[in-house]
């Protein structure tokens, strides 16, 4: 009964990026889930007319993609939350309001090049949750100190880094 907030699309005949919509980027650009790539933006054709509660369009940019998968989410008060933040390169970085404990956490630079990282508090028990799984390549799980998981959100916590706090960048 709500429009999506992410949309992850692949085609599963093609061999493709996984084209994503985020309404923090809007309908006219998209994020790719397998690069380390800025969002683009300003292309009417992706996913013009904006999700609404019923239905959601892909525009011309996808049509010849053959079979595709979508994956929608939106946000479920107390469980989900999907958003922006700006970094402000501090070690006592940004505070993000969940209203509710985080128990994983994806990140992603919207207006630079860097990975999608993914933090959790069952491999980082403790704060800084620090141990990282990126999405994108082959990497191995890695220690990159991220971020404090409070009772209603998230703060970032390190000084600087074009993962999660680089100050003046937009994350996802």
């Amino acid at each position: 009964g709500v429009a999506p907030d992410v949309v992850f699309t692949k085609s599963r005949t093609l061999n493709s990026s996984w084209y994503s919509y985020h309404q923090a980027i809007g309908q006219d650009g998209w994020i790719l889930l397998d690069s380390t790539g800025a969002a683009t933006t300003g292309n009417s054709a992706v996913w013009n007319p904006a999700p609404t509660s019923s239905v959601f369009t892909y525009g011309s940019g996808l049509v010849n993609f053959g079979d595709v998968v979508f994956y929608a989410f939106s946000e479920v008060e107390g469980y989900s939350k999907f958003g922006k933040y700006e970094g402000n390169g501090n070690a006592d970085g940004t505070f993000v309001h969940t209203n509710f404990k985080v128990a994983w956490l994806m990140v992603k630079m919207i207006d630079g090049s860097n990975s999608w990282a993914m933090y959790d508090s069952k491999r980082s028990s403790f704060n800084v949750v620090d141990d990282r799984i990126r999405a994108q390549g082959s990497f191995t799980e890695d220690t990159h100190i991220g971020f404090d998981f409070l009772s209603n959100g998230f703060k970032t916590r390190n000084s600087g880094s074009t993962s999660t706090n680089q100050n003046g960048s937009t994350y996802i």
